[in-house]
């Protein structure tokens, strides 16, 4: 009796932790990319036009995190169309406050620069938002993504451009068109000003090595921020790559744990890292490269179903058997495809793409080998003693199929 009751009782701690790691995944239920994109054209008379395509509904409401919840914008998309409307002027505004378009034109600003007076040409109203939602009031699949228009005009020719963006646009991935030099990405953090770029003759460097100082005042919520000390955009996108692990792939985190539970050697670990890597780096490149594509509704249902078979297979077998390399290959594919979801929307100039693809490749294999390096500091000490795949691979296999199963239905029918 005493027996039957410790099962009920761990049953129930199961469950209790199951819901409770489902409610904070929620968030996770699809690759959400990059949270904002911006091309700055600049021409050789010194002006400026910069387009910037943002989570309109996210800026409406003041969100300055992924992990915040959805409430508010689905409300705001099905309130009513006066409150919209205003939220949509309040979210223009709030661009306002916060961009940045500052210059270097030689005018004796130095490294300080002139920061630009800007209007905004174009920007989503809230009729284009009711657009969005279709004829049938339908919701579309959040972050809804809409442009906005910015230019600017400075006295003459510029020799370098700073931009930043209100915190609540996220991280995002800037290109600068230049006119007598080739296009330049660069990812900046949320509320980051970037550094200078050099856009006209002379420019040694297509980023330089010192932040444009000075930024605007910092007053008021969703200002942007002076840069840190610069570094070469290899290590942004790396750092991007890295990001999109630890702390945002929560399904990617779950995958590797599911690789980790089973494995208690090295070798076996090993291999099924190994073909993970190989697999998703593939079509990490040929999906960036525009040789595959497949649809997003397909890619990330499939990633969850991953997590699930694996889970469920650390319940089933006791040890890593060959066919489990070979499906964890097949699932490294697709998991690649859903990493190029992330660098696909910021359309990377050619000539940067090589570059920026490694180095964001990189920063995954990192932070998936910071999960390994978690999980050994944390139960990797009783992986070879008896009870540790009673104890710890079986709930915790469980707990990450039940999450799993919970994303495929929110990514089918969500």
């Amino acid at each position: 009796m005493h027996t039957r009751w410790s099962l009920l009782g761990a049953g129930a701690r199961l469950v209790a932790c199951a819901v409770m790691l489902v409610v904070f995944c929620r968030g996770a239920i699809a690759h959400p990319g990059v949270s904002t994109v911006a091309l700055v054209k600049v021409s050789a008379e010194g002006r400026v036009e910069i387009t910037v395509r943002a989570d309109v509904l996210a800026l409406a409401v003041g969100h300055t995190s992924r992990f915040d919840p959805d409430e508010p914008m689905l409300a705001l998309l099905h309130g009513p169309e006066d409150e919209l409307d205003a939220a949509m002027v309040g979210a223009r505004e709030a661009l306002e406050r916060g961009l940045v378009v500052r210059v270097d034109d030689g005018g004796g600003g130095g490294d300080k620069g002139t920061d630009l007076a800007f209007g905004i040409v174009a920007w989503a109203r809230g009729e284009d938002v009711r657009a969005a939602r279709g004829v049938d009031g339908g919701a579309p699949r959040l972050p809804l993504k809409m442009d906005y228009v910015v230019e600017a005009q400075a006295r003459g020719p510029v020799r370098r451009v700073a931009v930043g963006f209100p915190i609540e646009m996220g991280d995002v991935v800037v290109t600068v068109d230049r006119p007598t030099l080739e296009p330049v990405a660069l990812p900046l953090g949320a509320g980051e000003v970037s550094p200078w770029i050099e856009v006209g003759p002379g420019g040694a460097a297509a980023v330089s090595e010192k932040p444009a100082e000075n930024a605007a005042e910092k007053a008021g919520a969703g200002k942007a921020v002076d840069a840190p000390a610069t570094v070469h955009p290899f290590w942004r996108f790396l750092k991007m790559g890295f990001v999109h692990i630890i702390p945002l792939g929560l399904d990617h985190i779950l995958f590797v744990l599911g690789l980790f539970l089973l494995s208690t050697s090295t070798r076996g670990l090993l291999l099924q890292v190994t073909a993970f890597t190989v697999a998703h780096s593939v079509t990490l490149a040929l999906t960036m490269l525009g040789k595959i594509d497949l649809a997003a509704a397909v890619v990330e249902p499939v990633i969850a179903a991953s997590i699930v078979l694996v889970a469920v297979e650390n319940i089933v077998v006791k040890r890593v058997h060959p066919w489990r390399v070979a499906v964890v290959f097949v699932f490294g594919l697709v998991h690649g495809m859903g990493f190029a979801g992330v660098l696909r929307e910021a359309a990377l100039p050619r000539g940067q793409l090589v570059g920026a693809l490694i180095a964001f490749n990189v920063g995954v294999e990192l932070g998936q080998l910071a999960v390994i390096g978690a999980a050994l500091l944390v139960v990797g000490w009783w992986r070879q003693k008896p009870w540790y795949r009673a104890r710890v691979v079986v709930p915790a296999s469980a707990l990450i199929a039940l999450v799993g199963a919970w994303w495929v239905v929110e990514r089918v029918w969500g």
